[in-house]
């Protein structure tokens, strides 16, 4: 597919696209245009985790600081967040084999975005890729428990110091505007819906490669995902 490109004021690196559909398939381009190498990354990242989980759950979650530590120089947060939720999966899975238990791998893919859209300390977009013969939904996380979103919760409130109840305050899961639950996608690649559920899945998440809200200049990156 073609293309008509803009160039980006802010990094002429990256090149913009203000069409309605990327590699075919749906994107939100309705708040401004979108970056097609970040486009390029999360459509890779997801091929990856299918790879790895050809049945994925993923989520969309907002990660933000306590206020007293907003403006605190975090470093790579996303990637100790990230090895944090993994090591705790991963502790999980040990755990439940151990007590003979059948019990899936998962293996956490993700997109991360900073972004700082006013004044306000930066805050971090992520979309979390998960085997979904491990994790189907994200469950409550008032209380800690061992379902996913209380592992994610935990996660966060070990990287930034806090406690876990502190911690639920600052952990959003994107949810439906009507029905008030928690957005999970579920793609299975044996599915006969699989490419409608890819779509819209991508469709979802393709703001995350939106141009506006970027800080470039600081010397701090503001996309990534994993890579391998």
């Amino acid at each position: 597919m073609h293309h008509n490109h803009q160039r980006s004021k802010q990094n002429k690196n990256l090149k913009l696209t203000s069409k309605n559909t990327f590699r075919g398939m749906p994107i939100l381009t309705s708040h401004g245009a979108l970056c097609i190498p970040y486009l390029d990354k999360i459509y890779n990242t997801i091929e990856m985790a299918l790879d790895n989980h050809p049945r994925l759950m993923a989520i969309r979650v907002d990660l933000r600081f306590p206020k007293l530590k907003a403006h605190q120089e975090w470093g790579n947060v996303i990637q100790l967040f990230i090895r944090s939720l993994q090591s705790q999966i991963d502790c999980t899975t040990r755990r439940k084999q151990r007590l003979g238990e059948m019990v899936h791998p998962c293996k956490v893919r993700y997109v991360w975005v900073k972004e700082r859209s006013t004044s306000v300390a930066d805050h971090y977009h992520l979309l979390l890729l998960l085997n979904k013969d491990r994790f189907n939904w994200v469950g409550t996380t008032k209380n800690k428990k061992n379902n996913l979103g209380s592992l994610i919760v935990e996660a966060w409130a070990r990287v930034v110091g806090i406690d876990y109840n502190e911690a639920i305050g600052l952990v959003f899961f994107s949810k439906d505007k009507e029905t008030k639950s928690v957005v999970s996608h579920r793609l299975d690649s044996d599915s006969n819906s699989f490419d409608g559920d890819f779509a819209e899945l991508f469709k979802h998440v393709s703001y995350l490669a939106k141009e506006k809200t970027k800080h470039y200049g600081e010397g701090s990156r503001c996309f990534g995902a994993s890579i391998r």
